[in-house]
């Protein structure tokens, strides 16, 4: 019964928020649902709004602030631990977009706490000042970072166009965070990459890059190599360092110039592994050679330097 009373409460939350005329839709899309009828294109965009709403109504430390048809904005606050509120907008459903998914796994499913809580009981007094992350999609990580490090000094990395303009949208809405970003991808060397959308299911959260050949398209995004990329977060060394490039992590975990950058300036890191391209085996291997500690946590190869 209180499941119910529950579930009867949200809808009429989800129904001040999107109006009768969505609310009516989605009901028929639950309905159809449940009499097994196969969803069209628009009722599962329906269904998938209901679902990502029903996870914030959930969760006592999140709040949808505005709902509508392709855009959340929510507010997270980790308190009673440190009050740190960030908000954050968020192209929905996931029909047609990532961020719901990469909000899930970070707010919801906690994946960057685990690596947190690791690097933790290692060491203990590690606290970090700066964070590189390399990767940065549409900043919830970097955000989640802010919440547990309000004082830490975060620089973002994102190539993705779509994800970039998300990104700074998002470092805008919480201009006390100390964090910037720069578009570009992460490579061996400075050059141009074109972006592909052909990895996994081919949103944005999994868009990779190669080099530019003959022939290609004349689109392409900016590259910049590690030593480049301290410079312009004005980092000598990196406290932290989140990677998750979407394949790319193959060609700089195998290049000497990258092991060097993280042999001399980068005690903990977190990269998440693609097996398409490389093997959490060797990822652990490289680290291990290079005097980490290491640890998998989730999609997460950890590392932390045996002398940090």
């Amino acid at each position: 019964m209180n499941r119910v009373i529950s579930y009867l409460r949200t809808l009429h939350r989800y129904w001040q928020q999107m109006g009768w005329t969505e609310t009516t839709g989605l009901l028929l899309a639950i309905l159809a649902a449940k009499a097994g009828q196969a969803a069209n294109p628009q009722s599962i965009k329906k269904l998938e709004r209901w679902v990502f709403f029903q996870k914030l109504s959930e969760h006592d430390k999140i709040i949808a602030i505005q709902f509508s048809l392709d855009e959340c904005r929510v507010a997270y606050d980790n308190k009673p631990t440190v009050s740190c509120p960030v908000s954050l907008k968020l192209r929905i459903p996931a029909a047609v977009s990532s961020d719901s998914l990469v909000f899930d796994q970070i707010f919801f499913r906690g994946e960057y706490q685990h690596v947190l809580d690791w690097f933790a009981s290692v060491n203990p007094t590690g606290t970090p000042t700066r964070i590189l992350d390399i990767g940065a999609n549409i900043g919830c990580a970097a955000l989640f970072f802010h919440t547990k490090f309000p004082t830490a000094e975060i620089f973002c990395l994102e190539p993705e166009p779509g994800n970039y303009a998300r990104l700074a949208a998002n470092l805008a809405l919480n201009p006390t965070a100390k964090i910037k970003s720069y578009q570009a991808a992460i490579w061996t060397s400075s050059c141009r990459l074109r972006c592909l959308h052909d990895f996994r299911e081919g949103k944005e959260w999994a868009a990779h890059f190669v080099k530019l050949e003959a022939g290609d398209p004349i689109d392409s995004v900016a590259a910049v190599e590690v030593w480049q990329l301290t410079k312009l977060a004005d980092f000598s060394g990196v406290d932290f360092l989140k990677m998750d490039v979407e394949g790319a992590e193959a060609i700089l975990l195998r290049d000497a110039e990258f092991k060097r950058f993280l042999t001399e300036k980068a005690p903990m890191i977190a990269m998440e592994i693609h097996p398409e391209f490389i093997s959490i085996q060797e990822s652990v291997a490289i680290l291990e050679s290079m005097g980490y500690q290491t640890q998998i946590a989730d999609e997460f190869v950890c590392g932390v330097k045996r002398n940090a």
